[in-house]
C-alpha cells in the first residue's frame, strides 16, 4: 500500500494440513485460486464445497465457513499450491492469465515426474503495462 491511497485490507490464503496419520489432507480455501492435484496423468482443481471468505472479511461469515474439508491423499499424489501471481498479471490496461493447469499436465510423452529440463516459459512474465 502507498501512503494516502487506500489498499486491500484482506488476504486470500489456502490453508492445507496433511496429517502424518491418515491418507488425506484438510483444506480451507479463503478466496484463493484452488490448489491443483496431480495424480497419474491428470491435473484437477481441488474445489471446496463451501469457500470461506478472504481473511479480513470473515466477520461477515458464518463460523462454519472456516471448517476444513477433507480430501484423499494417497502415495504418488502431488498437491500444488501457488500464488495467484503465478496465473494472473495486472497492468494499467491488461489482465492476463497463465494456463498453469495446462502447462503442468503430464502428456503421453512426459511422465508425471519432474522434467529433466525447465518447463518452457512465456516470452515475458509480465504483460505490457504490468506493474513489476
Amino acid at each position: 500500500m502507498q501512503p494516502g491511497r487506500p489498499g486491500e485490507a484482506f488476504i486470500t490464503p489456502a490453508l492445507l494440513d496433511i496429517p502424518d496419520t491418515a491418507p488425506a489432507f484438510h483444506l480451507v480455501n479463503c478466496g484463493h485460486p484452488p490448489p491443483l492435484l496431480l495424480r497419474d496423468v491428470r491435473v484437477t482443481n481441488i474445489e471446496v464445497r463451501v469457500p470461506a471468505p478472504p481473511l479480513g472479511l470473515t466477520e461477515f461469515a458464518a463460523p462454519t465457513a472456516l471448517a476444513p474439508e477433507t480430501f484423499p491423499f494417497a502415495a504418488g499424489y502431488v498437491v500444488l499450491l501457488y500464488t495467484d501471481g503465478a496465473i494472473e498479471a495486472r497492468g494499467a490496461s491488461v489482465l492476463a492469465f497463465y494456463p498453469l493447469e495446462e502447462r503442468i499436465a503430464p502428456s503421453p510423452t512426459r511422465t508425471s515426474s519432474p522434467p529433466a529440463e525447465p518447463a518452457p516459459q512465456p516470452a515475458s512474465p509480465h504483460p505490457p503495462g504490468a506493474a513489476r
